[in-house]
């Protein structure tokens, strides 16, 4: 055996040699298997309106679900809440959020994919481990929950139904489980 090769076998017999190789190793075992935090999300249509204007307010029948939204949620705890540009989807959730002493955030009410996949991962980026209500219309909230999903498995809600209510515990951008439910009056 040659001296070169001799004293490489020695330095590997060195307890010094294997602290910061185990290390590593165990380092990179807690963070393959350390758990992503869990951001939930609440996903609401808006509750019933006056008229079909962008800026028509919620009928009285409205301001009961609204009631009815923040009852369902009042031990949710929730982080934050988002709802789009029209006055409907605020005034759904402004119960919930004056309750939670939280201020509604506004968010762009679209169709595009890739601009609420950009929204979704947003939150999940920003708000890790988070209680998060979402108020959407009758075309947003099922596309936002077909990216959580993963699936195509929501279509567009009826116009005569406001009584849905779904939470995903997301990780990722999609994959995630919904979970359906109903709150307030029953819709037909």
């Amino acid at each position: 055996m040659q001296a070169t090769e001799k004293s490489n076998i020695q330095f590997l017999k060195k307890p010094i040699f294997y602290v910061p190789f185990i290390t590593i190793c165990i380092v990179f075992i807690y963070w393959w298997f350390l758990p992503l935090p869990t951001t939930t999300f609440v996903l609401v249509r808006h509750a019933e309106k006056t008229g079909n204007g962008q800026q028509d307010p919620i009928s009285a029948l409205g301001f009961q679900r609204a009631d009815s939204l923040a009852y369902t949620l009042k031990y949710m705890d929730l982080d934050a809440i988002y709802a789009t540009q029209y006055l409907r989807t605020r005034q759904t959730v402004s119960k919930v959020a004056q309750a939670e002493g939280i201020n509604i955030t506004p968010y762009n009410a679209t169709s595009d994919s890739l601009q609420v996949r950009a929204f979704l991962l947003n939150i999940l980026n920003t708000k890790k481990g988070k209680r998060i209500l979402i108020a959407g219309h009758s075309n947003t909230i099922p596309l936002m929950l077909n990216i959580l999903e993963g699936k195509n498995n929501f279509p567009n809600i009826n116009g005569s139904v406001f009584d849905n209510l779904f939470i995903s515990p997301a990780k990722y951008l999609s994959g995630n489980e919904i979970y359906h439910l109903k709150y307030g009056l029953h819709n037909e």
